[in-house]
């Protein structure tokens, strides 16, 4: 896998991670230790502030870095591309 520094969205990064775990056939232990094992820079700053037992659960982790590497649309933006 590569890197993951946070600079890119988690939602095009998890696109990678979902595809690899697939081919793969990852379960979700094996998707959070290989995502670990990629983690780097600020995405790596921000999983080590995680609680242990969010740290522990990938789908947990997975909620997390979406909340904080997804960019956010504006209320405003969204009802003009609608």
């Amino acid at each position: 896998m590569t890197a993951y520094n946070g600079k890119l969205s988690w939602r095009a990064y998890q696109v990678k991670l979902q595809h690899m775990a697939q081919k793969y056939n990852w379960d979700n232990a094996t998707k959070l230790a290989k995502l670990v094992e990629a983690l780097d820079g600020d995405a790596l700053k921000f999983f080590s502030s995680l609680d242990k037992h969010v740290r522990q659960s990938f789908k947990a982790v997975n909620w997390k870095f979406s909340a904080r590497f997804d960019p956010k649309e504006n209320p405003r933006t969204a009802r003009h591309q609608l």
